[in-house]
């Protein structure tokens, strides 16, 4: 019977790309219908919609009690999903592409959506500064985030690559296009010049590692880009957008761009595998670029699985723990997510932490 309310759940939400955030809601309409359809026959496909959808339905209880039933239930149904998949997978050189396409792609963006949202509650704690915290207790909150988000980025990566290994089929053709679009931009913004400066002085990394370092920083400027193209959005919308501008591609007159919910995971399914590695390492020149993930964050926060705070809590945790010597840095994250100048804001906390002392 859980199932079936499960179920129900999932076929009924407030958008078509409520499950899936990708890059448009004519794309999502798409996965949505292969979802339903396949998931009868794909034993992983549906234990990962029947787990999205209580991973959704515990965010949304307010009994206590029902809110841990339904996460417990969640992770039950994800673990099954991940281990049906891993096996399934053994059997692709056998599959065709339309056996196997369609059904990978939506549960890899199905369980991108759910284990991002896993990743985001490790911020879920109270946001209201509190300067007793010491500097060890940042960077355990960094740490800790860091591992969990690694560990998402890996597992979504997977999948992802899985998917995209049996994608040629029709009803995917659209969505690969639309991707390849988006890949081809080029930076426009200025968002990023500090920290592209400040990545690029990196010591220690081969040419190769810092080269992926910086492509990383160069698609957050197109991902921060395509933000800035698309129109306002409006409090409950869901969709994405094509906008045509004076940049011209030799195949197109128009430039992708995306949903803000999808440009979260679009920049973390793109970057290096060399720049993750890095990052793994904690520089404190590699984690400020989480700063501008927190951006990106922050223009998803009406996505379910994101939610209001979690930008602005991630970066308050990378402010704590990289310091007035990333003012700079930090200074146009913190203008998008209404921070104010972190000077002023550290200089105030530090005043008011000495007065309360005896």
């Amino acid at each position: 019977m859980a199932h079936l309310e499960l179920y129900h759940h999932f076929s009924l939400p407030p958008s078509s790309n409520y499950f899936f955030c990708l890059a448009t809601p004519e794309l999502a309409d798409v996965m949505k219908t292969s979802a339903l359809d396949h998931s009868v026959h794909v034993p992983y496909l549906m234990h990962q919609l029947l787990a999205i959808s209580a991973r959704d339905k515990s965010r949304r209880a307010t009994d206590d009690d029902r809110r841990a039933s339904y996460l417990q239930l969640a992770l039950q149904l994800q673990t099954h999903a991940i281990t049906m998949f891993n096996a399934s997978t053994l059997l692709l050189p056998s599959l065709t592409s339309t056996e196997q396409g369609t059904p990978i792609m939506a549960f890899a963006a199905m369980l991108g959506t759910h284990a991002l949202c896993d990743t985001l509650t490790a911020l879920d704690e109270p946001s209201a500064p509190q300067p007793e915290v010491d500097e060890c207790q940042h960077r355990s909150s960094l740490q800790d985030f860091l591992a969990r988000w690694l560990d998402y980025i890996r597992l979504h990566r997977s999948v992802s690559n899985h998917a995209l290994a049996v994608s040629d089929t029709p009803h995917l053709r659209p969505l690969l296009l639309h991707g390849r679009a988006m890949a081809e931009r080029q930076p426009a913004g200025h968002q990023t010049d500090a920290l592209l400066a400040r990545v690029a002085t990196l010591q220690g990394l081969s040419p190769e590692v810092l080269a992926a370092c910086l492509t990383a920083v160069d698609l957050l400027q197109v991902a921060i880009d395509m933000g800035n193209d698309a129109p306002a959005p409006a409090p409950a919308a869901h969709g994405g957008t094509t906008s045509t501008n004076t940049n011209t591609n030799n195949t197109a007159t128009t430039v992708a761009t995306a949903s803000p919910e999808h440009l979260p995971m679009w920049w973390a399914l793109s970057v290096p595998d060399a720049f993750v590695e890095a990052l793994s390492t904690g520089l404190p020149e590699l984690v400020a670029v989480l700063a501008y993930y927190a951006v990106l964050l922050h223009r998803a926060r009406s996505c379910w699985a994101v939610g209001a705070a979690a930008g602005t809590r991630l970066l308050q945790v990378l402010t704590a723990h990289l310091g007035l010597k990333y003012t700079e840095v930090l200074a146009y994250p913190r203008k998008e997510l209404g921070m104010g100048h972190f000077g002023a804001v550290y200089d105030a906390v530090r005043g008011w932490s000495g007065r309360s002392s005896p």
